[in-house]
């Protein structure tokens, strides 16, 4: 040490340059403890949501009971309700399908998370009389899908039409019989019908 030979009477426990502290200076604590973080996560689910599917046929009145038209194709306009979280463009493409027909649904109305999409669907009248299901298919631009349903009621219609408006059988002498004359019926509905026309001899 600094104050004279290495002797045990002039040992110096201290700490100024040149001591020898002992052992029994120190002192070692160890602490040990556990610190515990809670880390929550809310996982957003990135699927379209079909919210609302509703039909609205030609004179814009929401229904499920279809009433065919007469010869013609009756129209019904299919409207879907979509939400996506992520942001209504983060939608792809929405599809229905309905009679072996694949039918793609155009956009009308988006705002910020939601957004309506629409398509027409034309159904012949001689389609059957029964129940028919419309299965929507939304997909996002992951090209996760969703799905959902509605069914309609196609109601029945009974209706025919005679296709001749008149019938000529030219001139027929006294006692003679005129050629046979043929008519026509149409069904005009989507109803099997068992239908005949009789017609009495024509006299003076």
């Amino acid at each position: 040490n600094l104050s004279g030979g290495n002797t045990k009477d002039n040992f110096n426990e201290s700490l100024e340059v040149g001591g020898t502290p002992g052992k029994l200076n120190f002192q070692s604590i160890v602490e040990s403890s556990t610190n515990t973080v809670n880390i929550t996560v809310t996982v957003q689910d990135t699927l379209v949501t079909i919210q609302y599917i509703n039909i609205t046929d030609e004179n814009n009145e929401e229904t499920v009971l279809i009433l065919p038209n007469p010869l013609a194709n009756k129209t019904m306009t299919l409207t879907v309700t979509l939400e996506q979280v992520t942001g209504a463009n983060n939608i792809e493409s929405v599809v229905a399908t309905v009679l072996n027909q694949t039918l793609p649904l155009t956009k009308v109305i988006e705002q910020n998370t939601t957004a309506k999409y629409q398509t027409t669907v034309n159904l012949p009248y001689y389609v059957s009389k029964g129940n028919y299901t419309v299965n929507i298919i939304a997909a996002n631009k992951e090209n996760q899908t969703s799905t959902s349903e509605i069914t309609f009621e196609y109601l029945s219609l009974l209706s025919i039409d005679v296709v001749q408006s008149d019938i000529n059988f030219e001139s027929v002498f006294p006692g003679a019989t005129s050629e046979n004359k043929t008519i026509t019926i149409q069904n005009l509905g989507n109803v099997v019908i068992d239908t005949q026309m009789f017609a009495s001899p024509l006299t003076d």
